[in-house]
């Protein structure tokens, strides 16, 4: 018989659906102690809970308790048609995106799992009642199951979803108003199956608060307030490419603290909690690379520098949009590996210093050598280096004779960009400056289709000549080709691939020039951000 193995911290929410599922299907599933080490090995992720079935490893909670599931079709909680089936997914995805969010961020402080935050406590009351509203309603007929007429998995997922809160922090008051959630709740929870796996379910009676927690009772969700341009003048993405330019520069230090903000972002430590598992510095490094690829949801929102340092510890430091760090707890599950704390909020010399100690070094933090570091400055960049096209955008100036050395070539990635001058054929026919100038102001009108993947300089020079020379995503500018008909005027000529000084020159030279190009007079310059 094949065997199977769970990996999964001690009474995590998201091992129930699987483990009850076994249970109701007959099947044996031995629950390994918990290593997040081993974890971050077998985890494409990096991420529990794992299950592993002999000869192959499966992840995520919900595609493991599917598995495990349709291992008995028999018993039905699988569904008892593709109809049904596909019904059972609707809930479970209802579950993570409508319930297990506001969950985490009410009932995580009072377990200890995250720091407390009052307004982030209230919505997140807010945001749980209105997905037990939708509930309510499914459930308000009588019906005693989410899906058919039998438990399924969906009734196992989301009264998995639910546990945590309504033992700890929804009390009678709170649930009042969902009386048929709470009937088919117990009767779930009641069943053997159920207790064989989170034992006798006792009710919250009075909510367990948080320290600095202020009791409030949750409202109607407000309408969503009108937008309005930020006042703020921190710039994220140009703040990510500075740091990647330079990380240990005082200047570029300098630079963040001339313009951040502590009204619209927060700064926060982390240290790892495991760190005594730790044993080889290679599975240490990928469980930093397993949390940065998990934080890549929320990249506009945050940017971190992450060290392996001493006897495999794990020290970083974030900066979030914000008051807390809520953003990325509801995105990467592998923040409770960590503890946070807050430097500031004001920006004191000691916070200051205490900034510089994470991101401005290279050999030695807080006293210990550093043995990796990793940065997480964009998507790409958070998986091992990459290019971000928008923060190159954000920066450019031909004003900067050292911009392409500070914040270009070294980020630049020649497997997935690639560099091609161009020249306008038609040269001998252009007779006026302004008609000129408007085949250019064309050209890049009818690039705007494909502005994510492409940037660009083009001058009007000489005898109305027009050069260019653009960035492309890809190996070719086969996009642009396909997005502009206009690029059939010009005679193309990629720079490279390779960044040899010959090719940084080229670049150079025609980026940031602003007077003259191959001695030729500019007349005219066009960027295409």
């Amino acid at each position: 018989m094949p065997s199977y193995t769970l990996h999964a911290p001690p009474g995590s929410f998201r091992a129930f659906p699987i483990l009850i599922s076994a249970e109701y299907n007959g099947i044996d599933i031995q629950v390994a102690e918990f290593d997040a080490k081993q974890v971050a090995e077998l985890s494409p992720t990096g991420k529990a809970p794992v299950l592993e079935t002999g000869k192959h490893v499966l992840f995520s909670s919900h595609a493991i308790a599917r598995y495990v599931t349709n291992l008995r079709r028999d018993t039905g909680i699988c569904g008892a048609s593709i109809l049904e089936s596909a019904s059972i997914d609707a809930w479970m995805d209802f579950a993570s995106a409508e319930l297990e969010l506001p969950s985490c961020v009410w009932f995580y402080p009072v377990a200890g799992y995250m720091p407390f935050n009052q307004d982030a406590y209230l919505k997140a009351k807010n945001d749980f009642a209105r997905g037990l509203a939708t509930l309510e309603s499914h459930l308000l007929s009588g019906r005693e199951y989410l899906v058919g007429d039998q438990l399924t998995l969906a009734d196992i997922v989301v009264v998995s979803t639910l546990l945590y809160p309504l033992k700890l922090v929804a009390d009678p008051e709170y649930l009042a108003p969902y009386p048929n959630v709470l009937r088919w709740f117990k009767a779930s929870v009641t069943q053997a199956e159920f207790v064989a796996v989170i034992g006798t379910t006792e009710m919250c009676k009075k909510e367990l608060l948080a320290a600095g927690c202020s009791k409030t009772k949750a409202q109607p969700a407000p309408a969503a307030p009108e937008t309005t341009s930020s006042s703020s003048s921190f710039d994220l993405n140009s703040w990510k490419s500075a740091y990647v330019a330079d990380p240990t520069s005082k200047g570029t230090m300098e630079q963040f603290w001339s313009s951040y903000d502590k009204e619209e972002w927060s700064i926060w430590r982390c240290n790892y909690d495991y760190a005594e598992d730790n044993e080889e510095l290679e599975a240490t490094k990928e469980i930093v690379t397993s949390f940065m690829k998990n934080t890549e949801s929320v990249k506009d929102s945050c940017f971190g520098v992450m060290h392996v340092c001493g006897k495999l510890e794990i020290e970083g430091l974030w900066l979030f949009k914000g008051a807390d760090p809520e953003v990325i707890f509801g995105a990467n599950e592998d923040t409770s590996w960590f503890t946070w704390s807050q430097l500031g909020p004001d920006p004191s010399d000691k916070v200051k210093e205490a900034v510089a100690q994470i991101w401005s070094v290279d050999k030695v933090v807080l006293g210990k050598e550093i043995k990796d570091t990793q940065i997480f400055a964009d998507a790409a960049g958070a998986a091992g280096g990459g290019f971000d096209l928008a923060s190159w955008k954000s920066t450019f100036t031909n004003e900067d004779s050292g911009i392409l050395d500070k914040s270009f070539w070294p980020i630049y990635n020649k497997e997935e960009w690639s560099i091609w001058r161009c020249t306008y054929d038609y040269a001998d026919d252009n007779e006026e400056l302004e008609a000129t100038k408007e085949i250019v102001t064309s050209f890049m009108k009818n690039t705007e289709s494909v502005k994510n993947t492409s940037f660009g300089v083009m001058h009007v020079c000489g005898k109305l000549e027009v050069e260019g020379l653009w960035l492309f995503k890809g190996a070719d500018p086969e996009d642009l080709f396909g997005a502009n008909e206009d690029t059939s005027w010009f005679t193309w000529n990629q720079l490279g691939p390779d960044a040899n000084d010959k090719v940084k020159a080229a670049v150079a030279k025609i980026w940031l020039a602003t007077k003259d190009l191959n001695g030729k007079e500019i007349k005219d310059t066009q960027v295409f951000k």
